[in-house]
């Protein structure tokens, strides 16, 4: 009979090497399941048609996060809920908060992806790094094709329902909880778990960008105490990015960030919405 927690008492250091098995064993398990829908749907498990990327995204998303998640919780904690802090809403306040603070941090992610993008390649992975990049762009538009309601909705649901809902359970539910309890210090677990959220993507030149988010989410959890509010947040900014590729198009969604930086008046936009930003973290540091 399987008992909750387990591996409760169990030292830090096992604790780390339960999550990493429960990661990789759920790898193998998501790859398992692709294969399995490939074969009863007919179709290639290579295959780069839109409806098969969709159903092997969301398969993939939710056996490697969100199982991987909840199955290291039931093993580590005897209250798997609260280890995930999934027990407990913000208040609306916070929600709000929360929203306006990714809506007004956009213009700095802007610019931070742009000094990321200045940052020189490591010798002799610039051909296999450019390679994953324009890789992701590719099925990035190719997930964004189609122009009705039916097909926006889908690719909202793909890329920003699903990945919110899974991601924060695994990164700021799992992991977090992880790294409170080995390191003993909330801002380092906060960054530790920011800078692997980042490399996970794979996506070298969105890092610094992409960890800063992950940083906000992860201060987010800490001030509330509810991994609810960085999956709202989540979900707005990537809701916020799909909009802006549907409304501008995949050439104005991927503008030079040359360009924009040095479009005048970007750095007056930038200090007022990032002094909005700060006052929304205030509010939700005030509110803790």
């Amino acid at each position: 009979m399987f008992t909750v927690g387990i591996f409760a008492d169990t030292r830090n250091w096992v604790k780390c090497l339960i999550f990493v098995l429960v990661s990789v064993f759920m790898v193998c398990m998501a790859a398992v399941l692709v294969y399995i829908a490939a074969v009863m749907l007919g179709v290639d498990v290579l295959s780069m048609e839109r409806w098969w990327l969709e159903i092997s995204q969301f398969v993939q998303s939710v056996t490697i996060f969100l199982l991987s998640a909840w199955v290291y919780a039931l093993l580590v904690s005897r209250s798997p809920i609260s280890f995930l802090s999934a027990g407990r809403s913000a208040g609306t306040r916070q929600y709000l908060a929360a929203v306006v603070a990714v809506l007004s941090v956009q213009p700095l992610i802007n610019l931070l992806s742009y000094y990321n993008s200045l940052i020189p390649l490591p010798p002799g992975w610039e051909e296999w790094i450019m390679a994953m990049e324009e890789e992701a762009v590719s099925l990035t538009n190719l997930f964004m094709e189609g122009s009705g309601v039916a097909d926006f909705a889908v690719t909202l649901l793909l890329m920003a329902v699903v990945p919110a809902i899974t991601e924060e359970f695994f990164f700021r539910g799992a992991l977090l909880s992880l790294c409170r309890n080995v390191f003993k210090n909330t801002h380092l677990a906060v960054w530790i778990g920011a800078a692997i959220f980042s490399f996970i993507h794979f996506q070298f030149t969105g890092f610094l960008p992409r960890m800063f988010l992950g940083a906000i989410f992860g201060y987010m959890v800490v001030w509330s105490g509810s991994v609810w509010l960085p999956v709202v947040a989540h979900f707005v900014n990537n809701a916020l990015a799909v909009a802006a590729y549907r409304m501008l198009g995949a050439e104005a969604a991927n503008a030079d960030l040359q360009d924009l930086v040095s479009t005048g008046g970007y750095y007056a936009t930038l200090v007022c919405f990032t002094l909005v930003f700060v006052v929304c973290l205030w509010q939700l540091r005030r509110r803790s």
